[in-house]
């Protein structure tokens, strides 16, 4: 790997380029202080390299425009593995969050981990070939979900800490010596609000949860510009924070093996398994007239019954925002966040339920707080890993002190000594 005083200079470059973009060579000499010829030979490299674009133009009012540039975000790209159960989902995402490839795999129900190995990167080859004019920057691993109810197969083809093994020990060093690319893995607490800050609906804001609403609750934080995952990277299971510990509650202990965790009475399983109760005991209710009652109960088939205001259903999930709205309120107490961003399949059950929650949050906590609903839920996991291996690419640790600067520190850059740029 080069690392030349001109290595570490185009790598300054880049990343003064995506704090400020779009921004002209002017700005650039203003801010790091290179001769303009310096200046110009180092973006004419990135421009050669297709890391960067020429954008458009700028000018001041008088004197001639300045060429604008920016991150080329259509060619750098990012892969991510997402698994769940015996299933790898590959992802590939341009710079700016947009997904340009996605395809799922099934993987070998065995233990034969050669068979696994090679079976993951022969599809690798595929999608490399297939986006061959594009550069991807790095590979993304992300660990599994842990949630017994979920993983199936998984739990009974080997143990989860078994998985992760070969992920984090076989995988990733196989894929870094294979495709000469930087591999690395990431645990799912902090993915969902590495993806929202960098490309969602938390773009810019230091201090923020992002709330998951399905067969479980969590939450994700970020807090002081950082994502939180804890000792053991467990921060955020408000699902499994004991809210009702009654005699009742003791009958039904949660998965985790407690009683009286918020998810019993707040996550998608309970809801669910009290509906289908109801309907076994012959309640009148509209869910019976959905096309196939032998299915499984979806959060789709709930709200259709909730828009004919079906009682059963309202008096159910009335419950389950008001249960979940108040976990939140409580993590919010503590944690003082800006905004919170809601993702997961819960929210398909449509408005009465949305509209419960965040009154029930809002009523409940001491500051305001914003509320959104995530746009990329089926993605998060992926985009959170490219995020990632896309501050890897740009070595923004190594250059925390641009991200520090704002346009106050070079705002008369436009009026100073000439670069030579062409006129427009």
């Amino acid at each position: 790997m080069l690392t030349t005083y001109r290595f570490y200079q185009k790598y300054q470059i880049l990343n003064m380029i995506h704090h400020f973009a779009p921004i002209s060579r002017k700005k650039l000499i203003a801010l790091m202080g290179l001769r303009p010829a310096s200046i110009g030979d180092l973006t004419k490299d990135l421009l050669e390299e297709g890391l960067i674009v020429e954008t458009g133009f700028y000018s001041s009012g008088h004197g001639r425009k300045r060429i604008l540039l920016d991150i080329n975000k259509r060619n750098l790209c990012a892969l991510a593995l997402s698994f769940s159960e015996l299933r790898v989902t590959y992802t590939v995402a341009q710079f700016d969050g947009e997904i340009v490839l996605k395809l799922e795999q099934d993987l070998p129900d065995s233990a034969d981990h050669d068979a696994r190995l090679a079976q993951i990167a022969e599809q690798i080859e595929s999608i490399l070939q297939q986006t061959s004019d594009r550069r991807i920057v790095g590979i993304g691993l992300c660990d599994p979900i842990f949630n017994p109810i979920l993983l199936g197969k998984v739990t009974l083809a080997e143990s989860y800490d078994r998985f992760l093994a070969w992920l984090h020990d076989s995988l990733r060093p196989y894929l870094e010596e294979r495709f000469s690319l930087p591999v690395s893995s990431f645990g799912t607490v902090s993915l969902p609000a590495l993806a929202e800050h960098r490309f969602g609906c938390a773009a810019g804001c230091n201090h923020f949860l992002c709330v998951e609403l399905s067969n479980g609750l969590g939450i994700s934080i970020y807090a002081n510009g950082k994502a939180i995952t804890g000792a053991r990277g467990m921060a955020g299971e408000i699902g499994h924070t004991v809210v009702d510990s009654g005699n009742l509650q003791k009958e039904n202990p949660c998965y985790c093996g407690k009683t009286g965790c918020v998810e019993q009475a707040a996550a998608f399983p309970y809801l669910k398994s009290v509906l289908q109760k109801a309907i076994d005991e012959g309640v009148a209710t509209a869910l019976t007239q959905r096309a196939d009652p032998t299915r499984s109960l979806r959060a789709t088939d709930i709200r259709e019954a909730l828009e004919k205001n079906d009682r059963l259903c309202m008096r159910y999930v009335r419950q389950a925002a008001e249960k979940a709205g108040l976990a939140i309120a409580n993590a919010v107490t503590i944690l003082n966040p800006e905004r919170i961003v809601l993702y997961g399949f819960m929210l398909e059950l449509g408005d009465y339920y949305l509209t419960i929650l965040k009154n029930t949050i809002l009523e409940n906590i001491m500051s305001p707080v914003d509320i959104y609903v995530s746009k990329t839920t089926e993605s998060l996991l992926p985009l959170g890993a490219a995020a990632e291996m896309f501050t890897t690419f740009l070595r923004v640790e190594e250059n925390q002190w641009i991200y520090k600067l704002s346009n106050d520190d070079f705002e008369d850059a436009e009026e100073s000594e000439d670069t030579g740029e062409s006129d427009a």
